[in-house]
């Protein structure tokens, strides 16, 4: 199983972080933190996806719980 967290600026990919557990066979719970600093101008707009993947067939779930966080800052020159 892995699990992988991707940010998109406009559509398309910018960066992503990905925890594979494909060797462990006791991982039960898991999660994945990502952050970048992004260029944005004032129509550029930022999207957030996430992403379970298992080959065993096990049926895997994404949860987004009370423990999710997004933050956005801008960062003044």
């Amino acid at each position: 199983m892995y699990g992988i967290a991707y940010i998109y600026k406009n559509g398309a990919s910018h960066n992503y972080a990905k925890m594979d557990f494909r060797n462990d066979s006791f991982i039960r719970e898991a999660s994945v933190s990502i952050s970048t600093i992004i260029d944005l101008d004032a129509d550029d707009y930022v999207e957030l996806y996430g992403n379970v993947n298992s080959n065993d067939g096990s049926g895997q779930m994404f949860v987004a719980s009370s423990l999710t966080f997004f933050g956005g800052y801008k960062i003044i020159e």
